[in-house]
């Protein structure tokens, strides 16, 4: 019996080892988000999720690119998220260039506060939550790169991903030292879920270029 115990110990502790993916299906039905003038940028979570997503946390980095037309105010980033453990209160956004249509320099990560809410969805038996992110953030016209990162240790995060490509698509990192690679080449070529809030009237704060410093 206790060989028995122990050997149903090891599967269940392998089958919920963090790793650089998830895989299962999605089911339920989410909310829609009302209206408004400040949405710049958006792919909702829907039923279309891909079979597998990725992880960005420990040495996992999932990224999508942005397309400034002109100046533009973030104010806030939502993502639709799958954690294994505990719900998040405070996520890294990561910021990279745009070099030639994949992430380049890092232009910045800081730490800020989330909050989080069930989506009405829950993919691979796990809870699917949309995570939003008030920021406040210039940039100027130009292509940028911009994902979530868990940094807590111990706590997973698994980003939605769906298979309409907008631009580019998302890229990932599976291993340290930040390799870059489309998420076609171990997923499939898929955008990450994302809606972004900006304001893109004139600004008169200072541009991108000259607050990156800060992060």
């Amino acid at each position: 019996m206790k060989l028995i115990t122990l050997l149903l110990l090891v599967t269940a502790t392998a089958l919920f080892a963090a790793g650089p993916t998830l895989s299962g299906e999605s089911s339920g039905e989410g909310f829609w988000f009302p209206a408004t003038d400040d949405i710049i940028d958006t792919y909702a979570y829907d039923e279309n999720v891909c079979s597998s997503i990725p992880a960005s946390f420990d040495d996992y980095r999932v990224v999508d690119d942005f397309v400034a037309t002109g100046s533009v105010e973030l104010t806030g980033f939502t993502y639709w998220i799958v954690t294994t453990g505990s719900v998040p209160t405070e996520l890294l956004l990561i910021s990279y260039a745009d070099d030639g249509g994949t992430p380049g320099n890092e232009l910045g990560q800081d730490s800020y506060a989330v909050t989080t809410a069930a989506s009405g969805y829950v993919y691979a038996g796990y809870t699917v939550y949309v995570t939003n992110m008030p920021v406040s953030i210039s940039v100027d016209a130009g292509t940028y790169w911009f994902g979530f990162y868990r940094s807590d240790g111990g706590e997973t995060l698994y980003v939605g991903i769906g298979p309409t490509v907008t631009g580019a698509e998302a890229h990932r990192t599976v291993a340290a030292g930040y390799a870059w690679e489309p998420m076609s080449n171990s997923i499939v070529a898929a955008d990450l879920y994302k809606t972004i809030e900006g304001n893109t009237t004139a600004l008169d704060s200072e541009t991108w270029g000259s607050i990156k410093g800060i992060f």
